[in-house]
């Protein structure tokens, strides 16, 4: 698995990192998002940490 290419997504909602997730994976983006919301329910908001760590991280959109 290369997470270099790993690039956000054109059509995001926040921060395109739940896209760019959804189309590495080649799944739906609305179940990558839901998992990320559920997960921050269930751990108390420390997923939003990681989600701001992975939009610092992942490159821009391939245009």
């Amino acid at each position: 698995m290369d997470f270099g290419k790993l690039p956000k997504s054109e059509k995001n909602i926040l921060a395109g990192v739940a896209g760019g997730i959804a189309a590495y994976q080649g799944i739906n983006p609305y179940k990558v998002r839901i998992a990320f919301l559920l997960t921050a329910l269930l751990t108390g908001g420390i997923i939003v940490i990681i989600y701001t760590g992975l939009a610092l991280w992942m490159p821009p959109p391939n245009r």
